[in-house]
């Protein structure tokens, strides 16, 4: 089975997927997961540069690939190690690499339902009128929310099937997945800034040494 095969299964048959997914070879797991990975940058440049101009939250020229790739990179990455570290706490039986590997595929209804919001907005802008509280098409919100829960939905299958667990600590597995990932982007912008004064001193000083030779 190919990338494309597989994406099919993980939206038509997602608890079958998640459960044969982690068997296949290692290197084609990561293969696999990097061509979703890249699929779901290239849709969500997509989307912000075709979404219609009244719902737009930034103009084409704003729209940086790099800085776009990282929303679904770094959600991804730190989603991985954050649901590892709990999952192994509370005897998960999923490897780090096939959650790594799976959780990939929790973006494949990503890429065409917000290729396929993108393209609809267009329509609604040619209608497109604003509510009592200042918020964009009714019908457009709603949309976005169903995608959203859509994709919640295959993160709950993800975790659940992949580290047998039930419903209830399913849920909590992932309320505390979601925690770590906070936890993690705070420790990581923490240290950013402590590296990034680091450097200024040294540069600092070391502007101050050659202008006092």
């Amino acid at each position: 089975m190919n990338t494309y095969s597989w994406a099919l299964r993980s939206l038509r048959h997602p608890l079958d997927f998640f459960y044969d997914f982690p068997l296949i070879d290692r290197k084609k797991k990561l293969l696999y997961a990097g061509i979703i990975i890249l699929c779901a940058v290239a849709a969500r440049v997509i989307s912000l540069l075709i979404t219609g101009f009244a719902l737009q939250t930034q103009a084409p020229y704003q729209v940086s690939v790099p800085v776009e790739a990282m929303w679904i990179i770094v959600p991804w990455l730190t989603w991985s190690v954050s649901s590892w570290g709990v999952s192994t706490i509370v005897d998960g039986e999923g490897k780090f690499i096939d959650i790594l590997a799976t959780s990939a595929f929790v973006f494949v209804p990503y890429i065409p339902l917000s290729l396929g919001i993108a393209g609809l907005s267009n329509l609604m802008t040619l209608n497109f009128d604003y509510d009592t509280t200042g918020n964009p098409n009714t019908l457009y919100v709603s949309m976005l929310v169903f995608m959203y829960l859509y994709l919640f939905l295959q993160l709950f299958l993800h975790v659940k099937v992949l580290h047998d667990f039930e419903f209830k600590r399913t849920f909590w597995v992932i309320v505390l997945s979601i925690i770590g990932m906070f936890i993690i982007w705070f420790v990581g912008l923490l240290l950013f800034g402590l590296i990034n004064q680091a450097i200024s001193f040294v540069i600092t000083v070391y502007k101050e040494i050659m202008f006092r030779r």
